[in-house]
């Protein structure tokens, strides 16, 4: 279902993206990026771990030179857009938010307007496009359109901007180029909207959200408990813990381990550990979380937390 844009604009601008302070914006609001995480079609980003962000514990790795040659490449792409579908564009580099709820964010690539598929040879609207450069494997991930953790991104930035569609360019492996439209579906908008501002509520009441499977869920965990606190004393897990404890062992016997099962266990039981050392189960299963060194050789020393399991004592 597809929505016209409205003639008056849904949003405010915040900042440039150009202002050092604009890093630090980002933080008091949901960005269009980290949406797919939020609902739960990130395959590199869980939602604990942007949690974990919004509440000043990153749990990710800096910036890296994938993504510096991903801007540095942006006009490249731009112009390839321009000249492919005969669009005009122009540049956009705000931070936006959203009128109706605070906590929707958004920075636009670029802007542009032309002829849509399905539409009449007129100029129409402004509407956002959004840049990618990406691997060469990942091409597969474009062949039926935009791909469904990219998507989310659009439609926040149509909720955002009120845009009836998003456009996307993408340059794969440096020497393939795609584009794309995504229209407005707003069933799928406001099923995201619900979606981020339940998580929303959750950053401002220190609430985090369920852990999953994923190693994005392990690093956020490691930064939002980096290291244990004696006054915590020993929790005592969860009643469900004890049928989980033995399909973690069942799944350590086995010659085929099922390490996913197993690091969804672990996360699990990492939370509800939290700050403290150990946490008891009801069957006398203990676990503990605590931090040990490494000693630096081939790489720095460092330090972290290791889960480990402890049988029962018997009695005397």
């Amino acid at each position: 279902m597809s929505t016209q844009a409205t003639t008056a604009k849904p949003y405010r601008i915040l900042i440039s993206s150009d202002d050092p302070d604009w890093l630090q914006a980002r933080q008091d609001g949901i960005g269009a990026s980290e949406v797919a995480s939020i609902m739960g079609d990130n395959p590199w980003c869980s939602p604990l771990e942007v949690y974990a962000r919004k509440i000043g514990r990153p749990a990710g790795n800096p910036v890296g030179e994938a993504a510096e040659w991903g801007h540095r490449l942006e006009p490249v792409i731009r112009r390839a857009f321009e000249e492919k579908t005969g669009r005009e564009t122009k540049p956009a580099g705000v931070l936006l938010q959203s009128k109706q709820h605070g906590w929707a964010l958004s920075t636009l690539d670029f802007w542009t307007r032309g002829k849509a598929w399905n539409s009449p040879p007129l100029a129409g609207p402004w509407h956002p496009l959004e840049i990618k450069n990406t691997a060469r494997h990942m091409a597969e991930h474009w062949v039926d359109g935009v791909p469904r953790y990219n998507r989310w991104q659009g439609y926040h930035q149509m909720f955002v901007t009120g845009a009836a569609r998003v456009s996307f360019a993408v340059l794969m492996g440096g020497n393939a180029f795609a584009w794309a439209d995504l229209e407005r579906d707003e069933r799928v908008v406001q099923h995201m909207i619900e979606t981020c501002a339940e998580f929303w509520q959750r950053v401002e009441a220190r609430d985090p959200p369920p852990t999953d499977d994923s190693a994005s869920c392990s690093r956020a965990l490691a930064a939002l408990f980096p290291s244990e606190t004696p006054e915590a004393g020993i929790v005592t897990l969860s009643g469900e813990l004890i049928e989980l404890d033995a399909e973690r062992q069942h799944l350590k016997s086995n010659a085929k381990r099922d390490g996913t099962r197993i690091r969804e266990i672990d996360n699990l039981i990492k939370a509800e550990i939290g700050e403290a050392a150990e946490g008891v189960a009801l069957n006398g299963v203990r676990y503990t979380w605590k931090s040990q060194a490494r000693k630096g050789h081939t790489v720095e020393p460092s330090t972290s937390r290791v889960l480990r399991r402890h049988e029962p004592k018997e009695s005397p």
